[in-house]
């Protein structure tokens, strides 16, 4: 049990590194099919201290990130947190589920 808990820590010190950077949608789906608002318009920026911008269409929010059991969970200075799992992030893609009613997933490329 403690061995599993120190490579989830582990892991999540990995994906803080690793998800650093400016991310730009390409795909936005909600059971498979594409949902209104267009991918391009999202801008998702995380930096090393922890602070993050998202900008989707003309909305902005920011706040403070962190990652823990392999979620991204973003504070925002505004309202309460809002995790998002992280599907998959590879070099340059990440791609992101989000529950808000629906489940959605967000494909980014840094």
């Amino acid at each position: 049990m403690i061995v599993l808990f120190l490579l989830a820590c582990n892991n999540d010190e990995q994906l803080s590194k690793d998800i650093v950077g400016e991310w730009h949608g390409v795909r936005w789906t909600s059971e498979g099919k594409p949902i209104a608002t267009d991918p391009a318009a999202v801008t998702m920026v995380l930096s090393k201290d922890g602070v993050y911008n998202l900008i989707v269409d003309t909305r902005i929010d920011k706040g403070d990130w962190h990652i823990k059991n392999d979620s991204l969970f973003l504070v925002p200075d505004s309202y309460e947190d809002v995790k998002i799992k992280i599907i998959s992030l590879k070099g340059d893609n990440l791609s992101i589920q989000m529950d808000r009613g629906r489940i959605e997933v967000l494909e980014l490329k840094r």
